[in-house]
């Protein structure tokens, strides 16, 4: 029996049929969040998507597109022989906190485009502590020392 199910069923006595339907509206709650959230999230996508086209196409007249020059810049990239086979690209996002961790799942700035890629740099994720991510500890403490 799921933990979740267990905190109901005790929290109901032993009416599961409570805990369950106690649970389905949880869930409802939580699918309505975002079946509002998204649509949200694509616009705001679309419209940065518009605007980097807009700035590098337009204004900054680069019109060609290419492999070399796409037409928006790529969020993603693969890496060959690598620990990591996909990897995000690194950028910066106007007027956001330097000391905030922009890739985390709260913000979703990636699934918005809210951010200036650097296609030449990956963001790595190191976590809170060397237990997070103990090859990417140890491989960049070696190299900086």
């Amino acid at each position: 029996m799921p933990e979740t199910l267990i905190f109901f069923t005790l929290l109901h006595g032993q009416n599961i049929t409570l805990a369950v339907q106690e649970i389905a509206k949880l869930c409802q709650e939580s699918n309505s969040f975002w079946q509002n959230k998204i649509p949200e999230f694509l616009a705001e996508a679309l419209e940065n998507i518009r605007g980097t086209i807009r700035y590098y196409k337009i204004q900054e007249k680069k019109p060609l597109i290419n492999d070399e020059n796409p037409l928006v810049n790529r969020y993603f990239s693969v890496l060959l022989d690598s620990k990591a086979s996909k990897v995000v690209h690194n950028g910066w996002i106007l007027d956001a906190r330097p000391d905030v961790d922009f890739a985390t799942e709260v913000n979703f700035n990636y699934l918005r485009r809210t951010i200036n890629i650097w296609g030449d740099s990956i963001k790595l994720r190191y976590g809170k502590c060397p237990a997070d991510s103990p090859f990417l500890w140890e491989h960049m403490s070696k190299y900086v020392t």
